[in-house]
């Protein structure tokens, strides 16, 4: 699995999100449970910063399967709360984006996440406070 992060980070830092994205589809064959690897797929399939290859609704699944999933790590919890959120509000189910950046922001205080990504957090709940009036 180390050689799995290590490779995804560099493609990640690279920018190179079809490669990034093949590598953990692959790896996800062969742990098709591993929350690390369910997060990381979510994540970008959610937050790709080109649009050509992200998939909102395959993206909140991996998410919620990397958020529900109880080996989660405290911040592998979070990232994937923070994607799974972002995708519901995405795809227009503003009540569920809500419900779930809120757990997050509960397990990133109890967890002592960083303040900044903290604040990050309450950003996007914001935002999704600020669609639902819309």
């Amino acid at each position: 699995m180390s050689t799995i992060r290590s490779l995804g980070n560099l493609l990640l830092k690279q920018e190179m999100w079809d490669p990034y994205i093949g590598l953990l589809r692959s790896a996800l064959e062969y742990h098709p449970n591993d929350p690390y690897l369910l997060e990381r797929l979510g994540t970008i399939l959610v937050t790709c910063p080109d649009p050509a290859h992200r998939n909102t609704r395959e993206g909140r699944d991996y998410s919620e399967r990397a958020f529900i999933h109880t080996d989660s790590r405290s911040m592998t919890l979070v990232s994937a709360g923070r994607s799974l959120a972002l995708a519901y509000a995405e795809l227009g189910d503003k009540q569920n984006a809500w419900s779930i950046i809120n757990m997050t922001l509960n397990i990133a205080r109890r967890e002592n996440i960083s303040p900044s990504y903290q604040e990050e957090l309450q950003s996007i709940a914001r935002r999704i406070q600020t669609l639902d009036q819309g």
